[in-house]
């Protein structure tokens, strides 16, 4: 996705405003705040004063033209339910939607939105998964069902090159980058001929069960 579209800016809308003009996308966000969109203005692409409830309001943004919506409203669930039909009702492709709590979730996925995201459970489980698992550092869900893991090798892989390991094939994962225990701090190309070395690290990217399926070699 190149083009975003981020209506509410509270923390999180903030935040994911940010991170995503950082990364160079297109960002427009929408606000009834002036002060808020005072404060950003500069950060993003374009930034709107105007009441997401009002589908004069949207249309004339042209929420549908761009690849995700992001509705970061939450605490007014009356808001989010209106403004997430309206956006469904105006063509979004593809709407990301925050929840208050699991019932407003619910009324949201019911209403079409493709994904839901409620903040302190999601950021609660990935803290979890990576406590819960020896040598997990970074644990991120990249989708529903697929998750980026930052580790530490599994001590079965020490001396094995990912030739030998085959985890493509064996294990249903992808190696995105190799973190040599000397070069840490910097992310290198994958030579799948290189033996890997006790405090190396991976990332690697895969479905959520067979990312456990791999964790398991730390148990093994």
């Amino acid at each position: 996705m190149k083009s975003f579209c981020i209506i509410g800016l509270g923390r999180f809308g903030t935040a994911l405003a940010e991170t995503l003009a950082a990364a160079k996308k297109e960002v427009l966000v929408i606000d009834s705040n002036e002060k808020n969109i005072e404060t950003i203005a500069d950060t993003v692409d374009a930034a709107i004063l105007g009441d997401c409830t009002e589908e004069a309001v949207l249309r004339a943004a042209g929420v549908a033209e761009y690849d995700c919506v992001a509705l970061c409203i939450s605490e007014n669930v009356n808001d989010s339910v209106l403004t997430t039909i309206l956006l469904k009702e105006l063509g979004v492709p593809y709407l990301v939607a925050r929840a208050a709590d699991e019932r407003h979730a619910r009324v949201l996925e019911k209403l079409g939105a493709d994904r839901i995201v409620l903040p302190e459970s999601d950021i609660g489980r990935r803290v979890g998964l990576a406590l819960s698992h020896e040598g997990v550092q970074q644990y991120m869900e990249f989708s529903e069902d697929t998750a980026i893991v930052e580790m530490e090798v599994p001590h079965r892989w020490i001396g094995k090159t990912l030739l030998e390991l085959d985890v493509r094939k064996k294990m249903n994962i992808n190696v995105i980058t190799v973190h040599k225990k000397d070069m840490r701090k910097k992310g290198i190309s994958v030579d799948p001929g290189a033996k890997f070395c006790a405090g190396d690290a991976v990332t690697v990217i895969g479905q959520m069960a067979d990312i456990e399926k791999m964790l398991s070699h730390y148990r093994s």
